[in-house]
Parts: C-alpha cells; structure tokens; sequence
C-alpha cells in the first residue's frame, strides 16, 4: 500500500487484489485507482448541460434538471464507492472478494454507498489495527468509522435562530415532533413559545396542533401554506422561541418547496429542520434530501425509529444530505418519545442498535 500511494498519491484506494501462479514464482497482481480533480470547469459544464461555468451552488431554478443530473452523479458515484470498498485488507476477503467489514456494514442496513465511504476511512485511518483486543473488534472498528464521518453539531432547537421549521414529505411525523420539540422548550429549556401552523391541506392539522397548544398552553396561530410569516412572527416577538409546522405535499406538487422557500424568505432568519422516518426506502429518502435542499435545511430529525428493523438508515441520510441527525423520535408519546443523538450515540444506534434512553 505504500509503494502505491508513493507511485499514485495519497488519495489511491486498493480496487482488488489475486495471486498469480505458483510456488517460488508466484506474484501478486493489485488493481488500484486515484480520483482525478483535473477536469476543467468548461468540461464539467459542457457534460452537465448548464453552459459555462458560474456559482458553486445550485440555484433552485434549475429544477429538476439538476435533479435528474444529481442522481446520475450520486448513481455513478455509488458505483465506484461500492468497488473502492473491496480493499484487501491483508487479504481478509470471503471466497467472493467481499470484506468482512463491508459485509458487516450492508447487515445493518447501510447502503453501498455509505458502506464503500467507511471503509475508506477503516482502510486510510487504519481503525482496523486501533481497535480494542477485547471484546468486539469489529463493533469497535464500524463505530470508530461512524464517529470519524458523521457530521456533528450541539442537539436540541436551541441555538442562535429563534424561528425553527419542521419540513419534509407528507407522513413522515413532523406534527408530533414538532410537539414533542415544544414541550421540550417549555418544560427543559423553561423557555417561552408560539406555534405557527401553515399546514392548510391535511384535514384537521390545526385543530390537532391547536389541542396540543391549549394542552401546553400555547399560542398557536393559522398561515396558509403560500401566505406570509412575517405577521405571524411579529405577533410572537415577546415570546422566546417560535415553531413552524409546514404541509406534506406529494412530489407531484413542484412548486410546494418553492412557495415554502419564499415564505421564510420574506420572514426573519428561519432554521429548517428535515423530518424523515427511518420506515422510508431508500429510493424515497433519496428524493426527499434532494427535493427540500432549496429550503437548506440545517439538521435532520428521524421519527419511527421505533418501527425500523435496523438503523442503517440513519447515516444513510447524514451520508446522503452532508446534515447531522440531530434528534431521533422512538415512538408518538408526547414529550417523552424524543432523543436527542450526537456522534457517539449514531455509532451505538447503528451497530449495536441500541436506542438511547434519554
């Protein structure tokens, strides 16, 4: 592995690797590859169709055009992250090439493409060989890994934005988790609130909230899902904290997450927060971190860990959207039902599939 770097770059990952022949004679025949960053941005604009070169980011107008371009990328992607994962650790493959590591990651319900990216790190960090000697060493390898990639911020709502979005595709649970979030300022953080509900479309979405509002005793006030926060906000300027609830809408409807976006435009700052449940494919969670990236969502709050079978998907989504998952709802019972999940506790919830208690 040395020599190859020395000869390829320190970016060079083992792609495979065989014995050839026998005896005193025999050699050994590796397959290595080097990611190349030398693709002009003429070239990159004339494959991707958008014309020349501009911003790096991708403004919202380009639609599902970039959408379409997006996921050719993420697919090819996760082919060569699904080939660079078979690195021959030492020669520590089963009889179809296939690492025991990158097995044990698929198990748990990681896709390739998140499997290929942490045994990148295994094999560049070399976590294999720092892992305990008692115990489980391949636990301590996949959570050293998890750790190392998982994107990390302070859980909670409470941060230097005020104003705090719940969006995401229709029954994912982001009503009740806004409830639980709620109840957790109110009750944890002593801290005072309003709710704003621009949820217009589900029948009895506000009659629901409004329940949980007079239950905690507070404020909650009625937005069309087009219309302007801005008078909604300024009604709860004496009050500490303020929550937004949005509609579901289908992917059908294109120009939902645009009308939202134009709603918290005009609006003071807002953080949005993603809701997705971890009963969600992964097809369908795929597209719901592409179709609400225009909203720039912040973190990510996973609800119906309860009704997963395994928790691969939970760094999935971190792998996928570059968020943290930040809380994690374990069932509907409001308050309790919310954990709040930092690194660490996604390494145990992946591979020990361990819940959090707290």
């Amino acid at each position: 592995m040395e020599r190859i770097r020395r000869d390829l770059g320190p970016d060079a990952v083992i792609l495979s690797s065989r014995r050839i022949g026998k005896g005193a004679s025999s050699r050994i025949e590796i397959v290595a590859a080097m990611e190349r960053d030398d693709v002009t941005a003429e070239e990159a604009a004339a494959e991707n169709g958008f014309g020349a070169a501009g911003e790096t980011g991708r403004p919202a107008e380009y639609g599902d055009r970039w959408s379409r371009v997006e996921a050719r990328l993420d697919e090819m992607n996760d082919r060569i992250l699904a080939l660079a994962s078979k690195l021959a650790f030492s020669g520590k493959q089963d009889e179809r090439g296939i690492p025991p590591l990158y097995r044990e990651l698929i198990s748990r319900g990681l896709s390739r493409r998140a499997a290929g990216k942490l045994m990148k790190i295994i094999q560049d960090e070399n976590l294999e060989s720092k892992a305990g000697h008692d115990g489980d060493r391949t636990g301590d390898t996949l959570k050293r890994a998890i750790i190392r990639s998982v994107v990390s911020c302070s859980p909670g709502p409470a941060d230097e934005k005020r104003i705090c979005a719940f969006v995401g595709p229709a029954g994912e649970g982001k009503t009740t988790t806004l409830a639980k979030f709620a109840a957790r300022i109110l009750y944890r953080d002593k801290k005072s609130l309003g709710i704003i509900t621009m949820d217009d479309f589900r029948i009895g979405a506000v009659e629901q909230l409004k329940i949980y509002g007079d239950i905690m005793n507070v404020p909650v006030i009625s937005v069309p899902a087009d219309g302007s926060l801005e008078t909604a906000i300024s009604s709860f300027a004496h009050l500490d904290r303020v929550l937004i609830d949005t509609p579901g809408k289908s992917r059908s409807d294109g120009d939902y997450v645009m009308k939202l976006r134009r709603s918290f435009m005009g609006s003071a700052p807002v953080r949005t927060n993603l809701v997705l449940s971890a009963t969600t494919g992964e097809d369908a969670m795929t597209d719901a971190v592409r179709r609400f990236r225009p909203l720039e969502y912040e973190r990510i709050v996973m609800t119906k860990i309860d009704d997963a079978g395994d928790y691969g998907c939970v760094y999935n989504v971190i792998d996928l959207a570059g968020r943290p998952v930040t809380d994690i709802a374990t069932g509907q019972q409001v308050p309790r039902d919310i954990r709040s999940v930092d690194p660490q506790r996604i390494a145990r919830l992946v591979v020990d599939r361990e819940i959090p208690r707290h």
